[in-house]
């Protein structure tokens, strides 16, 4: 019998899931997007964004440590929690990045400090109030398990979105580097540095080096970031082709490391090379040989050297990324995947809450 068809109100729960995200994260496009993907697998849910009408009886899934700590507030026990990543994750590795560059005033890493101290008793208490805690990283959940001493985080990663791969553009190779963001919330930061430090070198070596920005969320303070570092920005588009077409090598710089990038994902589906920020990439430990990485400066100046000579081992790699994110990516697949856990859960756990 299907494990659905077990599920029925009688066993206690309302027969539909409520997904619930809190109203400031639900206007971010990481949030809509797998939000989005999500119902597409479940065929019973509603989205909300306030638990001010919902029920004991309601089965209801928080996305994201904010949604988490509002339903602990309001029942104190929960089932499941779809946290995606971890928060003290990201600001302990927002720390160490700025402490392995001796910043040790800087005001990011003072308020990455407060963060962690604020969000290590949110997320400790989320952890061991949930029954289940699904991530979207092995890495992350290693890191909770270590961290929290738990043996109840399970694991489903995010999908990519496979485009018509006879949209891509053969390119010679100009030494161009893409960069893929939303721009809101301060994003802009996660580039300031590599701007600053790292782009001035780098135009030194190659003075025919070019960085395109894309996505959308850019305020004026970040369009005069780009202008100011001559930044090709192309603002929101509709069709990454007009992107990844453009560019010769999708680097990342962001100052965390957990949860996955969806903007890596992407890139790999849209058959580009990668190369990451070394911390930036430890969601992709199993994929080996699809990638490359960087620590510092002198590395990434060897490494696109690397890309430039030998464009056969490049496409060695960028064809076994895209068919390793074929396999394991699936949007559909990964998140059917949950969907039969989180049934499995209700139907083992089916007690009368009335």
């Amino acid at each position: 019998m299907n494990i659905k068809s077990k599920i029925k109100v009688s066993d206690g729960y309302d027969s539909a899931y409520y997904f619930f995200v809190d109203k400031v994260n639900e206007k971010f496009p990481g949030f809509s997007k797998i939000i989005d993907k999500v119902k597409d697998v479940f065929d019973n849910v509603k989205t909300i964004n306030s638990l001010e009408e919902v029920k004991d009886n309601h089965k209801i899934i928080p996305f994201g440590i904010v949604a988490s700590n509002l339903y602990l507030k309001r029942f104190r026990k929960g089932e499941i929690t779809f946290l995606m990543d971890s928060t003290t994750l990201c600001f302990a590795s927002m720390m160490r990045f700025y402490i392995q560059r001796k910043l040790f005033f800087n005001k990011f890493l003072i308020g990455a400090s407060l963060r962690y101290v604020k969000y290590y008793f949110v997320e400790k208490r989320v952890i061991r109030s949930f029954d289940k805690v699904i991530v979207v990283s092995e890495h992350d959940a290693s890191y909770l398990e270590n961290k929290f001493n738990c043996s109840n985080i399970e694991v489903i990663t995010n999908g990519a979105d496979f485009p018509d791969l006879t949209k891509k553009q053969s390119k010679t190779f100009n030494f161009t580097l893409g960069i893929l963001s939303y721009w809101g919330a301060g994003n802009y930061n996660d580039v300031n540095w590599f701007f600053t430090d790292y782009l001035p070198e780098l135009k030194k070596i190659y003075p025919g080096l070019k960085i395109i920005t894309a996505g959308r969320g850019a305020d004026d303070f970040t369009l005069n970031l780009f202008k100011q570092h001559n930044i090709e920005h192309l603002g929101e588009i509709d069709d990454l082709w007009d992107f990844f077409n453009g560019i010769d090598i999708y680097i990342t710089t962001l100052r965390k490391e957990c949860g996955i990038l969806n903007k890596v994902l992407d890139a790999m589906a849209h058959q580009k090379i990668v190369v990451g920020l070394e911390h930036n990439m430890y969601a992709f430990k199993s994929l080996k040989n699809g990638y490359f990485t960087y620590k510092n400066l002198n590395e990434l100046i060897d490494v696109i050297e690397f890309i430039k000579t030998n464009p056969e081992l490049v496409e060695s790699k960028i064809n076994h990324s895209y068919n390793f994110i074929l396999e394991n990516h699936n949007w559909i697949k990964n998140y059917q995947k949950m969907k039969n856990s989180i049934d499995r859960y209700y139907l083992e756990n089916s007690i009368n809450r009335e």
